[in-house]
């Protein structure tokens, strides 16, 4: 296998990401990125990238597998092609920085993760907000507060959200489904 196939393929797969972000070969791709990981390795073992690849793979993971984000993990095989083997001495640098270069990426990743749980937890609360009162929230609160056990706390939330009315559970999640951070991903999310 060279490493004009494996672009090829990674073309083909790509082709298959529909505009909700789903991907038509998800088994292919797993199949694909498998295999590009091992022609890199055997090819240039200890180069710088082989971790390049991994991340743009973590970023187009993390991007709900958006075609523009493919294009990333596309480019580090076309950017191999054009300059497959760096001189010997760039090995040596490159294999005492990997471990920097992967610090580094797990730091960031972390972040991004924590930014998107911070978005996501924002986007909860405005849905929520949005529909009750101050005294429905205050009771919740409560709720919260004197009940250290989720899944008692579950029961106790759910009858307490019965009792406000049918209405305000089913806007809640209408509120969820139709926020503009969520309504763009909703293909990849249902």
């Amino acid at each position: 296998m060279s490493i004009e196939e494996l672009i090829a393929e990674g073309e083909a797969i790509k082709d298959s990401i529909d505009l909700r972000h789903k991907m038509g070969k998800l088994e292919e791709y797993h199949i694909w990125r498998q295999k590009v990981i091992r022609f890199l390795n055997q090819e240039v073992p200890g180069d710088i990238v082989i971790p390049n690849f991994e991340v743009a793979v973590k970023g187009f993971n993390f991007n709900y597998c958006s075609k523009e984000s493919f294009d990333k993990v596309l480019s580090v095989l076309k950017a191999f092609q054009a300059l497959p083997k760096l001189k010997e001495d760039t090995y040596i640098a490159n294999q005492e920085s990997m471990s920097s270069i992967i610090l580094n990426n797990n730091i960031t990743q972390t972040q991004e993760q924590h930014q998107q749980q911070d978005v996501i937890v924002k986007i909860l609360l405005e849905a929520a907000k949005d529909e009750l009162t101050g005294k429905q929230r205050k009771e919740l609160l409560a709720i919260a507060e004197e009940t250290k056990d989720p899944q008692e706390a579950h029961k106790s939330i759910l009858a307490k959200l019965k009792g406000f009315g049918e209405d305000v559970a089913a806007n809640i999640v209408a509120n969820i489904i139709t926020n503009p951070q969520v309504w763009q991903h909703l293909g990849y999310i249902l």
